[in-house]
């Protein structure tokens, strides 16, 4: 597994920051990018090519994926919890990582399925 990097759109609500995705290959972080976030990004990167940028460019880090593990859900306004392919989760029976940033957007990682 490899990590890849996406910077978010700079005129987005999500402008300076990235996500960490762990994926097979270039082009498996990059599905999965498109399957959580659509085409409401900017750029994806290698390690090699990233090292470095956050810290010239003040970005941080909003998620980390390891491809196949984490599923992002949002709560809509119904109080449903929907996946990146807008599937609704009536129960989650695993755990749950979360940070103070990511309850502030109303991300959270929920490890291994719902």
């Amino acid at each position: 597994m490899a990590k890849f990097y996406f910077t978010m759109q700079m005129k987005s609500e999500h402008a300076n920051e990235y996500v960490e995705i762990e994926g097979e290959d270039y082009w498996d972080a990059r599905k999965t990018m498109f399957e959580y976030f659509g085409s409401h990004w900017a750029f994806q990167y290698t390690e090699k090519d990233f090292e470095g940028q956050p810290e010239k460019y003040h970005l941080t880090c909003m998620l980390r994926l390891p491809n196949s593990m984490y599923v992002v859900v949002n709560k809509d306004s119904k109080g449903l919890w929907r996946d990146g392919s807008n599937s609704v989760h009536s129960h989650i029976l695993v755990y749950v990582t979360v940070n103070e940033q990511d309850m502030q957007r109303g991300f959270v990682c929920i490890g291994g399925g719902s």
